[in-house]
């Protein structure tokens, strides 16, 4: 297990980043933004005006748009800055409304 991991270190400091990548690495990364787009493209389409394909024409639930808030607050970004608060000061972290704070 250790020669893995030494091998996969050196293959990483080699091509200069933190993980040796492969091209079929990214396929899922490239699925996932043509997916986004296409919904896109397609809301584009039976939207009227920018206001309307904003607001998708005012007709989402209000449990939708909850459940969007809440997972865009809930993000990799604010899952990264906990880790890293974790790591930097020793100690648990927790989120309130889309923040990062410190345990006392």
């Amino acid at each position: 297990m250790s020669s893995t991991l030494s091998a996969l270190s050196a293959s990483s400091a080699a091509s200069g980043t933190l993980i040796a990548a492969r091209w079929y690495d990214y396929i899922p990364i490239a699925i996932y933004f043509a997916f986004v787009i296409g919904v896109g493209l397609i809301a584009r389409s039976k939207a009227a005006t920018a206001d309307g394909f904003l607001t998708s024409g005012r007709s989402l639930p209000a449990w939708v748009t909850g459940i969007a808030f809440v997972s865009a607050n809930l993000s990799a970004v604010e899952i990264m800055g906990m880790s890293a608060n974790g790591a930097e000061y020793g100690m648990p972290t927790f989120t309130t409304s889309g923040s990062v704070r410190s345990r006392p």
